[in-house]
């Protein structure tokens, strides 16, 4: 399988911090909240990129700004909301007195 000094390196040096890197450690933390990995920045670069400038490059100053106030904004804002409205968090809607039937009209 994998070579004897790899195992050890690992062993030594990435199993003691297992906490810092494995997924399954960190139950207390959302991925909105108290993120300390880049996957965040890559996923809105991809966003940025591909969604709202459509792969183009080398765009005017101006038309980021616009795209940045009037596309980019709304966007994660109705996510966001979505995000609040639509969670399969019961606690939280039945603390809200929100029904679930009024989410899906």
């Amino acid at each position: 399988l994998a070579p004897q000094s790899f195992l050890k390196y690992i062993e030594v040096y990435w199993l003691p911090l297992c906490v810092m890197w494995l997924a399954t450690m960190r139950v207390d933390q959302s991925i909105f909240e108290q993120s300390d990995t880049n996957m965040l920045v890559k996923v809105w670069h991809y966003l940025l990129n591909r969604k709202f400038l459509e792969g183009k490059r080398n765009q005017w100053l101006d038309h980021l700004i616009y795209l940045l106030l009037f596309k980019v904004v709304p966007y994660f804002h109705t996510k966001h909301y979505y995000q609040l409205w639509a969670s399969k968090d019961l606690t939280w809607r039945r603390n809200t007195g929100t029904p679930s039937t009024h989410l899906h009209n």
